[in-house]
């Protein structure tokens, strides 16, 4: 995926960090957006196209989890990192588990950050143009079967042991 044409959104209740991670994400070419809990994240997200969110996990009110419950139910494939100072197992397996796809410890050098976009990017491309060509194929199959199902002949297919596997029917006009 394109870095001009991501749009991203951090999600931090620090506006110094908050700030700081816009300005790098802007200066490498990405589109973002910013929200100071989690409450307003969600009313970013249910109003625009995102192709990934970088999440503090530890906000007052909501944390980042309930967050990725609520991307978890969604369609879009929005890609997900979580930030947080917790450097313990305890606290990483639960959000990886929770559908985060990277979990970066705070202070996180620029590099690593920009280098976990670009690849969870990559891979929302990939995946994204996998589900197109997926659907495609179903549409294909879909005409397939309605135009041998129109035939006045009978086709049919059968497997090696000559059982039937397949018999098309005529629909009613």
């Amino acid at each position: 995926m394109d870095a001009n044409q991501a749009r991203l959104l951090i999600v931090d209740d620090d506006p110094r960090y908050l700030r700081s991670l816009e300005v790098l994400l802007r200066t490498n070419a990405y589109v973002v957006e910013t929200a100071g809990s989690v409450a307003e994240a969600i009313e970013r997200l249910s109003s625009g196209h995102f192709a990934l969110v970088v999440l503090d996990l530890n906000m007052p009110g909501a944390n980042g989890v309930e967050l990725l419950s609520h991307l978890a139910g969604d369609d879009r494939n929005i890609k997900t990192i979580v930030v947080s100072g917790e450097s313990s197992p305890e606290a990483i397996t639960p959000v990886l588990r929770g559908g985060a796809n990277d979990y970066l410890v705070k202070p996180i050098p620029p590099s690593k950050l920009l280098a976990s976009i670009g690849a969870l990017l990559e891979r929302k491309g990939l995946e994204d143009d996998n589900r197109r060509m997926q659907q495609r194929i179903e549409d294909s199959d879909k005409l397939q079967r309605y135009i041998v199902n129109q035939s006045a002949d009978v086709i049919y297919k059968l497997d090696d042991s000559g059982h039937f596997t397949y018999v098309n029917y005529k629909l009613p006009d």
